[in-house]
């Protein structure tokens, strides 16, 4: 066992301070806002080896550890879901409380921050590079007529460039930046839209000046943009064959998020998002270079949702 004293609604993970070699986790409380973050030191005993560092979040599901020691969490909470960066996480003793979600107001703003200048969503996943360009998205299925989730890249004004730990919130990449909003049509097509999953992607800048769009506290919610410039991600249904299961008509959803092989190729560099519909199937989309899917992993299904041009596309 690795800790009986975490929350019973932990989510996702993030280790620290690396994949390989662990000395403690960070975990998202989901279904509480006190505890909403956890640190795990691996070092102590499964019984008491968790500390309470965040409260005061909501649905608190993804959390990463960034490339330049810091960690992000986020919240799974509607179209006002916010992003929070914990800086210098392993220093925390005393939980920070989010005092006001919609002003990110914190009771300790030297150590969490919320980025409002990746938006507001209702957050399930990110992928991060190294230089904080980041992919992020919701698992939203389309309903009752309703369009789907969307994908998002951010861009920061200022990349990081390696170095050692950001330790100021007002230098980290994420503190400001440019959001683009996914679109998908095939070659020369102009059926752009929910419906379109197979063509090349065109990343296309969230307009901040369209009606609503950013409110009151400088949140920029991005379901109302989604819904204004017709952003895409999925179709209202996968339809699989009954060898499969018979999972027909299953309503496609994204549960996590991951970067995949670079590759270059024309000048230009190319990058693969790997991402998990559902919690069994995966796929690798946004795949350039080669025009078909990249291979699959191990165990996995074929990939079969190519977006081609789309994580690097200046356009």
């Amino acid at each position: 066992m690795v800790s009986s004293a975490v929350e019973n609604a932990a989510d996702q993970i993030a280790m620290w301070p690396d994949d390989e070699h662990p000395t403690h986790l960070f975990v998202c409380d989901e279904e509480t806002s006190n505890p909403a973050v956890q640190r795990v030191d691996l070092s102590k005993p499964a019984s008491c080896n968790a500390t309470t560092i965040v409260t005061g979040l909501v649905s608190c599901d993804p959390v990463r550890r960034t490339p330049w020691g810091t960690i992000i969490v986020a919240e799974e909470a509607g179209a006002t879901g916010g992003l929070y960066e914990i800086v210098d996480p392993l220093s925390i003793n005393t939980p920070i409380t989010v005092t006001n979600r919609t002003a990110g107001t914190t009771s300790d703003p030297l150590h969490l921050v919320k980025r409002r200048a990746v938006g507001s969503l209702l957050f399930e996943s990110f992928a991060i590079e190294h230089d904080g360009t980041m992919i992020y998205g919701n698992e939203l299925a389309p309903g009752l007529g309703n369009a789907g989730g969307a994908l998002y890249k951010f861009v920061p004004a200022v990349p990081f460039t390696g170095g050692g730990p950001v330790t100021i919130p007002a230098v980290s990449p994420l503190a400001s930046g440019t959001i683009f909003g996914l679109r998908v049509a095939a070659s020369g097509s102009s059926n752009w839209g929910q419906g379109a999953e197979i063509g090349k992607g065109r990343w296309t800048v969230v307009d901040l000046g369209g009606a609503n769009v950013v409110d009151a506290s400088g949140n920029v919610i991005l379901r109302t943009a989604q819904s204004l410039q017709k952003f895409t991600f999925r179709r209202s249904s996968i339809r699989e064959p009954a060898a499969s299961g018979c999972r027909c008509g299953q309503p496609s959803r994204v549960a996590a998020l991951d970067l995949g092989v670079q590759s270059e190729g024309q000048g230009r560099r190319y990058r693969s998002l790997i991402f998990t519909r559902g919690f069994t199937d995966i796929y690798e989309a946004l795949s350039a270079a080669r025009r078909t899917p990249l291979p699959g992993r191990a165990g996995s299904r074929a990939p079969r949702l190519h977006w081609h041009d789309a994580i690097h596309d200046p356009a």
